[in-house]
Formats: C-alpha cells, sequence, structure tokens
C-alpha cells in the first residue's frame, strides 16, 4: 500500500470526525505544533500527520487515537484495518528477519572459534617438535 492510499484514507477518517473528536484527536497528537494545529484547515491536516509522523507512526498512532477518541465503528475500522495489518505484517517480517540473522552469525563464530582452537594445537604441536630437535 503506498503512502498516497494512506493519505487518502487518512483523509476520509478525519472527514467522518465530528468537531469534538477531531480536536480531542489533536491534542494526541503532540509531535505537530499547536500553531500548525491551530491554524491547518482539516482538508491539510492528513499530510501533516505524516510528515510528523512517518507513514508507519501515523498508522500506529492513528489507530491508537481511534480507540482513545472511541472510534471503532466500522466505518473509521474498515479504513484502518489494511493499513494497520500491513504494518503487523511488515513488522513480524523484520522481527524474523533479525531473529535469523543473529542465529547465524553465533554459529559461523562458534565454527570459526573452534577451527582456530584447532588450528592452535596443531601450531602448537608444530613448534613443540621442532624445539625438541634442536
Amino acid at each position: 500500500m503506498s503512502t498516497t492510499g494512506w493519505k487518502r484514507a487518512l483523509t476520509k477518517i478525519l472527514e467522518d470526525l465530528s468537531e469534538e473528536q477531531y480536536r480531542k484527536m489533536l491534542e494526541f497528537l503532540d509531535k505537530i505544533p499547536k500553531s500548525l494545529k491551530r491554524c491547518s484547515l482539516r482538508e491539510l491536516m492528513p499530510q501533516s500527520i505524516i510528515e510528523h509522523y512517518g507513514e508507519d507512526g501515523s498508522i500506529s498512532e492513528i489507530s491508537k487515537i481511534m480507540e482513545e477518541i472511541p472510534r471503532r465503528d466500522h466505518a473509521i475500522q474498515d479504513l484502518l484495518r489494511p493499513f494497520v495489518e500491513k504494518l503487523e505484517e511488515d513488522r513480524k517480517g523484520e522481527k524474523k528477519k533479525r531473529n535469523g540473522a543473529c542465529s547465524k552469525p553465533e554459529k559461523k563464530r562458534r565454527r570459526s572459534s573452534a577451527g582456530f582452537q584447532k588450528n592452535n594445537v596443531v601450531n602448537d604441536s608444530d613448534s613443540s617438535d621442532d624445539e625438541s630437535q634442536n
């Protein structure tokens, strides 16, 4: 899903909020300066939210805020759900990659460590043979 798709969905979400719900949502958006909250038109707020929170951060933040307001109804949640689910999938995928990447180098280190020790033993015995010959 693209930023454009999220921006459209966020625009629709904000349009569906009552004036009181919209003001409440703005109170939760700590990263957006107060001056911008007061002066911005509702139509411009989706872009500001994405600029200040990033795409993933804004999806997560708006999802939390909709729980707080509360706007758990289908009109809002149906717009949010695809983006929240995609974000969760992406995060699970990143976690799997990180966990997989961490376990592989440890195994490699052990192997190379064992090989290094084995080489030391061979080198030590070779050097002691050389010393006994002198």
